[in-house]
């Protein structure tokens, strides 16, 4: 299968090279390559550089290995790229990632809507891929299409996480540009853009502060291994630290079972949660703020305050993560239910944005070898609480607003 070799990176210019170098005869078939170094002195560039080049011409048969030793195969003549997909760009997208109720910028759909308008801004077709179709045979097909690059944002990564790593590296490994979303320990050796959760959670934490709280509980689920767990665990101990208050233990809870947002169905979710904090709302010390790892989960750790006698966002203030609130289902269900007083806004769309613009400054050789890490600062989002102290109560008549950048579909512009 012939690679795709697009890019100006210096990589590409080492392939390009030893393919001219074949095809005008300096490389007969046959022939062993000059060794990594001598090749890194002559083209001036890192050995590494050399070995992935390298990588790429064996796994397109233009190169072999004989033990230590690569040999010339053949002398195909180097092939031009061809056809409309040289100027697409595929973004890995599964059905239903676009859904119309989501009007706040904190769901992963605005990472899709920024990397297809930054794509379509740039001159390059936008061409949606479902993770579901991208098998051997459909993989193959593509990389004869030869794209102009790839891009993984995060709902590839969660929805096919174990082998996400594997498509984006035989995309890489073929001379496609690729950018990741994310900064997971199997993203390190690819470009990738990911939110700064450190700073995120730091500000919020900071806001509660300010707030007045003094004895603020993560509250939170999910593998506890995962980088941007890890990331808000820092700002938030880093807060702390710096108002001179003790970090509690964050208290992890099971993940929330997957139900219909119904009435029966919310009072089940607010007694598991329930569950977990009789040792937090009770004694001598009780939390008097609660941070959940996401907006949606805020609603039920409402309720389940309710249940100790706690008036949420009076007794104990809320805060969530991913400034979606407004859009929560749960709030259909009674006016009185209750959000949180502040969240974070990851700029989605402005991630989405920088991929593409990650994306194209590798396409034209202006980065160095290694993979370059992008972070997007976050934006807190806050809301004074409401009236005096006894009613400050953020209901769903009370909601997190959307950026002016975002509103009348000015995101498309």
């Amino acid at each position: 299968m012939a690679e795709l070799i697009l890019s100006d990176s210096p990589r590409s210019r080492v392939i390009r090279s030893l393919k001219q170098w074949i095809a005008d005869g300096s490389l007969a078939a046959g022939e062993p390559l000059p060794s990594e170094r001598e090749l890194s002195d002559q083209l001036s560039v890192s050995r590494d550089t050399v070995r992935r080049a390298i990588e790429v011409l064996e796994n397109s048969g233009v190169l072999r290995a004989d033990g230590r030793t690569r040999l010339v195969a053949g002398t195909e003549p180097v092939s031009e790229p061809s056809g409309w997909m040289e100027n697409a760009v595929a973004v890995v997208a599964p059905e239903g990632t676009l859904i119309p109720a989501h009007h706040h910028p904190g769901w992963g759909d605005y990472i899709l809507l920024g990397v297809i308008g930054a794509v379509r801004a740039a001159g390059k077709h936008a061409v949606t891929l479902h993770p579901d179709l991208l098998d051997e045979a459909e993989i193959g097909k593509l990389l004869q299409g030869r794209p102009f690059g790839m891009i993984f944002p995060e709902f590839f990564l969660q929805a096919k996480v174990y082998q996400a790593k594997d498509v984006i590296r035989q995309f890489a490994a073929a001379g496609v540009p690729v950018v990741a979303y994310g900064d997971s320990p199997e993203l390190q050796q690819f470009d990738r853009v990911a939110s700064e959760h450190e700073q995120g959670a730091f500000e919020l934490t900071q806001w509660l502060i300010a707030q007045g709280r003094r004895r603020i509980l993560p509250l939170w689920f999910g593998p506890r291994a995962d980088y941007w767990i890890i990331a808000r665990r820092a700002g938030y101990e880093r807060a702390m630290r710096e108002a001179g208050l003790p970090a509690l233990d964050t208290a992890w809870m099971a993940p929330l079972p997957e139900l219909e947002p119904t009435s029966d169905n919310f009072e089940i979710m607010s007694h598991y949660i329930a569950g977990y904090l009789p040792a937090h709302l009770g004694g001598a010390k009780p939390v008097d703020a609660i941070m959940a790892i996401t907006d949606g989960h805020v609603p039920y750790i409402a309720a389940a305050c309710q249940q100790f006698g706690k008036v949420p966002n009076r007794d104990v203030f809320l805060v969530g993560y991913d400034n979606y609130a407004a859009d929560m289902p749960e709030l259909a269900l009674n006016r009185e239910i209750v959000g949180p007083l502040a969240t974070v806004d990851k700029r989605n769309f402005e991630m989405g944005q920088e991929m593409v613009r990650l994306l194209m400054q590798r396409v034209a050789g202006e980065l160095p070898d290694e993979p370059q890490r992008r972070l997007v600062a976050p934006k807190l989002i806050a809301n004074e609480p409401m009236g005096s102290k006894e009613d400050a109560v953020w209901t769903n008549q009370h909601r997190l607003g959307v950026p002016a950048e975002l509103k009348n579909g000015a995101c498309f512009e």
